[in-house]
C-alpha cells in the first residue's frame, strides 16, 4: 500500500543515532540508498537552502517539547530538480520525558503546490483585472460628472460673463477716475485703489476663461513675431521686481503662423502662472528654438513645482492647484494651442519649478 501510494516511512531512533528509512523515503528525499554516509547529514544537505534553517529549528523544537511534527519543505535532487515534500511524525519519549524516537511518513506534494501556485497567479491576475476595471469605472463616472458640470458651465458662461463684465467695467473706470482726481491722495487710499484694480483684473480674467472655455473659436491665422508677442505680454503682466526675467529669443526666428490674440492669451496664462508660482521671487526664463518647421517656446520658473499627480490633471477643466481661481486657465490654454495646430507639454518637480513648452507652426 505504501509503495503504490508513494508514501515513505521513516524511523529515527534518537538514542542510537540510527535511521531506518524505506526506499520511498530515500527516493522522495533524492538520496542515494547505497551511500553509507550519515543519513541526517545527507538529508539536511539536500534540503533547499531557503528551508534548511527552518526545518532544523522545527526538529530541535520537536525534540525538546513537541509530540507531533507537521512540516512542508523542498528537497533538491541530484539532477537539481526541486520537489515539495510534506512530512508528519510523532515524537516518542521515555519515562523521564526525553525524546528517544521519531516515527513518521512523508509524500510528494509538488503537484499540489504547482496547482496552488497557478491558482494564486490566476487569483492575483483576476484581482488586478478587477482593480483595473474598477478604476476604469470610477474614471468613467468622474468623467460623466465632469462633463455634466461643463455642460452646465457652458450654458451659464455666456450670460453670466455678459452680466458681470458690465459692472466690472464700471468699477474699473471709476477706479481710474478716482486715481486721476486723487493724485495727491495718501498712501492708504492709493493702496486700496490698487487692490480694487487688481481684484477687478482677476475677476475679468475668470470671466475671460469662462467665455474662452465655452466658445469653440477658430484660429484666424496670420504671420506674427514671437518676440513682439512676448514683449506685449510681459508689459501687460509686469512681473514684480523680485522676479528676474531672462529672454532667449533669436532675432532670426521665423514668423509664427498663428492667431495673434489666441497665442498672446496662451503666453499670458503661462507666464502669469509662472509668476504666481514664485511669490517670494525667482527667475522666469522664456526660451525659443526653431526646428523641423516649428518653434518651441519654453517658459520656465523656479517656483514651488508640482507633483506627479498634479501634472496628470493640470490640463483638466475645473482643476486648480491654487487657492484662487476656478481651474480653467490651462484648459483654455491647451484648447487654444491645439486650435493653432500646436501642442503643449509640461515638466515639473516639487521644489524645483516647472517648465511649459508650446510648439507652434511657422509661416511657410
Amino acid at each position: 500500500a505504501l509503495e503504490s501510494s508513494g508514501v515513505g516511512t521513516l524511523d529515527w531512533i534518537v538514542s542510537e543515532k540510527r535511521y531506518v528509512w524505506d526506499d520511498n523515503t530515500r527516493r522522495l528525499f533524492g538520496l542515494d540508498p547505497h551511500n553509507g554516509a550519515d543519513m541526517a547529514e545527507q538529508f539536511m544537505a539536500a534540503v533547499h537552502p531557503e528551508d534548511r534553517d527552518r526545518i532544523y529549528a522545527e526538529l530541535l523544537h520537536a525534540l525538546k517539547s513537541q509530540s507531533e511534527i507537521d512540516a512542508e519543505f523542498r528537497m533538491i535532487w541530484p539532477d537539481q530538480s526541486i520537489h515539495d515534500i510534506s512530512g508528519r511524525g510523532k515524537v516518542h519519549r521515555d519515562a523521564s520525558g526525553r525524546a528517544v524516537r521519531i516515527t513518521g511518513v512523508c509524500w510528494d506534494i509538488s503537484a499540489r503546490k504547482e496547482i496552488e501556485s497557478t491558482l494564486k497567479a490566476y487569483s492575483d491576475r483576476l484581482g488586478h483585472m478587477v482593480d483595473e476595471r474598477t478604476q476604469q469605472l470610477r474614471d468613467a463616472q468622474d468623467e460623466l460628472v465632469r462633463k455634466g458640470k461643463l455642460a452646465v458651465l457652458g450654458q451659464l458662461a455666456g450670460g453670466v460673463g455678459h452680466e458681470l463684465r458690465n459692472p466690472l467695467g464700471v468699477i474699473s473706470n471709476a477706479v481710474y477716475f478716482l486715481k486721476l482726481i486723487n493724485d495727491g491722495a495718501d498712501e492708504t487710499t492709493r493702496e486700496y485703489l490698487n487692490i480694487i484694480s487688481s481684484e477687478v483684473y482677476n475677476s475679468q480674467k475668470i470671466i475671460s476663461d469662462l467665455l474662452g472655455f465655452a466658445r469653440t473659436s477658430r484660429a484666424d491665422r496670420s504671420a506674427v513675431s514671437l518676440s513682439v508677442l512676448v514683449t506685449e505680454v510681459l508689459a501687460q503682466i509686469s512681473p514684480s521686481d523680485d522676479v528676474k526675467v531672462i529672454r532667449e529669443i533669436p532675432e532670426d526666428l521665423p514668423l509664427l503662423s498663428v492667431d495673434p490674440g489666441q497665442v498672446k492669451q496662451v503666453l499670458s496664462n503661462i507666464i502669469l502662472n509662472a509668476c504666481q508660482a514664485m511669490p517670494g521671487g525667482g527667475v522666469l526664463t522664456v526660451v525659443a528654438q526653431y526646428g523641423d518647421g516649428r518653434v518651441r517656446i519654453s517658459v520656465a520658473d523656479t517656483g514651488c513645482g508640482m507633483s506627479g499627480e498634479e501634472l496628470s490633471q493640470i490640463f483638466e477643466p475645473l482643476y486648480s492647484t491654487k487657492a484662487r481661481g476656478i481651474g480653467l486657465g490651462l484648459s483654455v490654454t491647451k484648447n487654444l494651442v491645439e486650435a493653432n495646430d500646436g501642442k503643449i507639454e509640461v515638466s515639473s518637480e516639487p521644489g524645483k519649478g516647472s517648465t511649459f513648452t508650446v510648439v507652434l507652426p511657422v509661416r511657410e
